[in-house]
C-alpha cells in the first residue's frame, strides 16, 4: 500500500509540475514565438543538470544508502555528508565551465546558428549557468529525504514551485526582452533550494550530530562506492545527453525546429513525468530494499508488478496521443493559450503545424522511453551500473546514425523524432533481453501488453473518427471536446479491461478501493 501512496505523491507532484510546465512553455510562446536561442541554451544547462541532478543522485545514493544502513548505521552521517560535498564541488566546476566555455559551446552544439544567434545563446547559457549547481542541492536534499524518511513529497513538489517562481517571472519581465527567459529558469531554481530547505528545517535532529573534522577528510570504501557510482552514472548521463545534444545539432539548421521539437518533446515528457519517473523512482526504493536484504524472489515478483502497472498506465496513453497527435497539439499550444491569453500570440499556425509534425513522431516514444526508464532502475537496485552504460551507448549509437542518414539523404528534420523512437525501441529490447531473469511472469506481462494495446487503438481510432465531423476552430468547445474524449476513453478503457478480466486492472482497481 505504502507503494502506491508513493506513487499517487509522485504523480501528483508530477501531475501539477507538469501542467505549470506547460503553461510556462505557452507563455514562452506566446510573448517570444519560437524562441530557438532559448530553448537551445536551456537544452545546454539541462544536459549539465542531469549529470548532477537527480537521476545521478537517486540511482546511486539511495542504493548506497540502503546498504549502509543496513550493515553500518553509525557511519551514515559521515557518508552523507561526504557525498553532499563531492555532488556540491562537482557542480561548482560545471557551473565554472559553462561561463567561461559558454560561446565555443554553443557554436558547437548549435552549428547552424547564424553568429548573433550563437552570441544571444551564449548569453542565456552564463545567465543560467547556477541552475546546474542549485538543481544538484536540491536534487541531494529530496534523495536524502527519500531515502531516510521514504517522503517523496519535496522530490515530487519541488519542480512545481520552480515552475511556479518563473511563471510569475516571466509575466512579470517579458517586456524586458528576451534575457527575462532565463533570469526566470535561474529564480525557479533557487525557489526549489529554498523549498528543500524549508522541508528539512522541521528535522531540526538531522543537524544536531557530533562529527570529527577528521573523518570527514578520510577517503573510506563507501565513499568510493558513491564516487565511482557516480561518475559511472555521470558517464551514462553523457551518453543519453548526447543524444539531446544530438537532436539540437541537426535541428539548429532548421529555422524554428529547435523551439518546435522542444515543445513537441515536453509534450511527450508529461505522461512520462506523472507516471513513469514517478514508477521508476519508488520502485528504486523498494527494489533496493529487497535487493540489499537479498530477498531475491520478491525482488522479481516486485519488478514484475512494475512493469505491468507501467503498461497499464503508458500503453493507453502512447496510443491515445499518437492517435489523436494533431489534437492533442492543437489542445495544448492553440486551445489554452487562447482562452487564458486571448490568443496563440507569437505562435502562428505555421509553429503549431511544425510542432503537430514533429510530436506525431515522438509520441511513439513515450512507452519505450517509460519501460527503459524501469528497466534501468532494476539494473541499478542490483547495483549494476554496466547494463545501463551499455543501453545508452546503443541509444546513442542508433540516434546518431538515424540522424546522419535522414539529414544527409532526405535532409529532414522529421529524423530527429524518428532517431529518437528508434533509438528508445532499440535501447529498451536490450534492457528487457538482460533484466530477463531479473522479471518473474512474464508470460501475464505480454498477454497483458497485447490486450491493453488492441483495446487502446480500437478506441483511439474510435475517437478519431467522430472528430473528423467536427469543427474545432472554436478554442473553449475544441478543449472541451477533446478534454471529454480523453475521459471516455479513460473510462471506458478501464471498463472493457475490467470485463475482459485483464488482471492488473483489477489488481489496481482493488488497491484504489481499498485505500
Amino acid at each position: 500500500m505504502l507503494y502506491f501512496i508513493n506513487v499517487i505523491v509522485n504523480s501528483s507532484g508530477t501531475l501539477l509540475s507538469r501542467g505549470l510546465g506547460l503553461f510556462k512553455n505557452i507563455l514562452v510562446n506566446f510573448y517570444f514565438g519560437l524562441a530557438d536561442t532559448f530553448w537551445g541554451a536551456f537544452q545546454i544547462i539541462n544536459t549539465f543538470r542531469v549529470f548532477v541532478g537527480e537521476g545521478a543522485i537517486n540511482n546511486v545514493f539511495i542504493p548506497n544508502y540502503k546498504k549502509l544502513k543496513e550493515s553500518n548505521q553509525d557511519y551514515l552521517k559521515y557518508f552523507v555528508l561526504k557525498s553532499f560535498l563531492f555532488v556540491f564541488l562537482l557542480s561548482c566546476l560545471f557551473v565554472i565551465l559553462l561561463i567561461v566555455l559558454s560561446y565555443p559551446i554553443s557554436k558547437l552544439i548549435l552549428p547552424g546558428f547564424s553568429e548573433d544567434k550563437i552570441l544571444e545563446t551564449s548569453f542565456h547559457i552564463m545567465i543560467m549557468s547556477s541552475v546546474v549547481l542549485m538543481i544538484s542541492v536540491q536534487s541531494f536534499l529530496s534523495a536524502f529525504q527519500i531515502a531516510k524518511f521514504n517522503n517523496f513529497f519535496g522530490f515530487a513538489y519541488s519542480p512545481v514551485i520552480a515552475n511556479i517562481f518563473t511563471i510569475v517571472v516571466i509575466v512579470l519581465l517579458n517586456a524586458v526582452g528576451i534575457y527575462s527567459l532565463s533570469w526566470a529558469v535561474l529564480v525557479g531554481a533557487f525557489g526549489m533550494v529554498l523549498f528543500q530547505i524549508l522541508l528539512l528545517i522541521r528535522r531540526v535532529e538531522v543537524y544536531r550530530l557530533s562529527l570529527d573534522i577528521r573523518e570527514i577528510f578520510r577517503i573510506d570504501d563507501y565513499t568510493k562506492s558513491f564516487v565511482m557510482g557516480f561518475l559511472s552514472i555521470i558517464g551514462i548521463s553523457m551518453i543519453t545527453q548526447m543524444n539531446s545534444l544530438v537532436s539540437r545539432f541537426f535541428s539548429s539548421f532548421y529555422e524554428g525546429v529547435v523551439a518546435a521539437s522542444t515543445n513537441a518533446y515536453i509534450l511527450m515528457q508529461v505522461p512520462i513525468g506523472i507516471f513513469s519517473v514517478a514508477i521508476s523512482v519508488v520502485g528504486l526504493n523498494s527494489l533496493s530494499d529487497y535487493f540489499s536484504k537479498n530477498k531475491i524472489e520478491d525482488f522479481r515478483k516486485f519488478a514484475s508488478q512494475s512493469i505491468r502497472v507501467l503498461n497499464l498506465i503508458i500503453i493507453p496513453i502512447t496510443i491515445f496521443m499518437f492517435v489523436l497527435s494533431k489534437d492533442v497539439v492543437r489542445v495544448v499550444y492553440r486551445d489554452i493559450s487562447g482562452i487564458i491569453l486571448g490568443g496563440v500570440g507569437k505562435y502562428l499556425d505555421s509553429a503549431l503545424d511544425l510542432t503537430h509534425e514533429l510530436f506525431s513522431v515522438y509520441s511513439l516514444s513515450i512507452y519505450f522511453l517509460s519501460i527503459s526508464l524501469l528497466l534501468v532502475r532494476i539494473s541499478f537496485s542490483r547495483g549494476n551500473t554496466k547494463i545501463p552504460i551499455l543501453s545508452s551507448i546503443i541509444n546513442f549509437a542508433v540516434n546518431l546514425v538515424v540522424n546522419m542518414f535522414v539529414f544527409f539523404v532526405f535532409k529532414s528534420y522529421v529524423g530527429i523524432p524518428l532517431a529518437f523512437l528508434l533509438a528508445n525501441v532499440i535501447s529498451s529490447l536490450y534492457l528487457f533481453i538482460v533484466e530477463y531473469d531479473s522479471i518473474s511472469h512474464k508470460s501475464i506481462i505480454f498477454s497483458e501488453m497485447f490486450r491493453l494495446s488492441l483495446i487502446s487503438l480500437v478506441l483511439s481510432f474510435s475517437i478519431k473518427f467522430f472528430y473528423s465531423f467536427v469543427d474545432f476552430s472554436n478554442y473553449i468547445i475544441s478543449l472541451i471536446l477533446i478534454s471529454s474524449g480523453g475521459l471516455i476513453f479513460l473510462i471506458v478503457f478501464a471498463l472493457l479491461g475490467y470485463i475482459l478480466n485483464i488482471k492488473i486492472v483489477h489488481y489496481v482497481l482493488d488497491r484504489v478501493r481499498n485505500r
